[in-house]
Parts: C-alpha cells; sequence; structure tokens
C-alpha cells in the first residue's frame, strides 16, 4: 500500500507498518487532537512546562501528531516520515 492510503487507515485509528523497515515489529500510529486537563498533564515541574494559557484555563491541548513504538518497544512520541517511508509502496495495516 502507498504512504497516503496508510495514513488514511491511520488517522482512523489503525496502526501502520512498513514491510521493508529493518525493525521488526515497529508500527506508527495516530494521536488525535485532545485536551488533557492541567491536573492529570504529567511533567517534572509544572510551573515550567505549562503556558501562562493552560494554567489560566486549566487545560493543555494537545496537536493530532503520529507516533512510532520502534523494534525495541519503546514509544517515539512525534514520529516524522522520511523521504524513503513516503516513497515506499510497502505500507500495510496490522
Amino acid at each position: 500500500m502507498k504512504f497516503s492510503e496508510a495514513l488514511e487507515e491511520c488517522m482512523k485509528g489503525k496502526r501502520i507498518t512498513r514491510k521493508d523497515w529493518n525493525g521488526r515489529g515497529q508500527f506508527v500510529y495516530y494521536i488525535p487532537p485532545h485536551d488533557v486537563p492541567v491536573k492529570d498533564w504529567l511533567t517534572r515541574d509544572k510551573n515550567t512546562a505549562l503556558t501562562d494559557s493552560e494554567r489560566l484555563n486549566g487545560v493543555v491541548h494537545i496537536a493530532g501528531h503520529f507516533d512510532m513504538v520502534n523494534a525495541q518497544s519503546i514509544r517515539i512520541i512525534g514520529w516524522l516520515a522520511t523521504q524513503t517511508d513516503m516513497a515506499s509502496d510497502q505500507w500495510e495495516v496490522l
């Protein structure tokens, strides 16, 4: 499947992977935009990690984005496709 087709499936909530990736077991998934109450936002130092607007409104706005689980089962927050990823037609839905 082409990258554009895989992205559409990913944005519908499915996990996607490339058959020709070196690492086995890795996949990409989509996190839709959502809000998190400040009290539930996990940070080391809430005083410096929060914006003034977040403190005032009590909500952290999360933009939609793609994340990845790599071959070592480590989550990579904010995955970006390479040119090789975008040109590949070896994408599949898990």
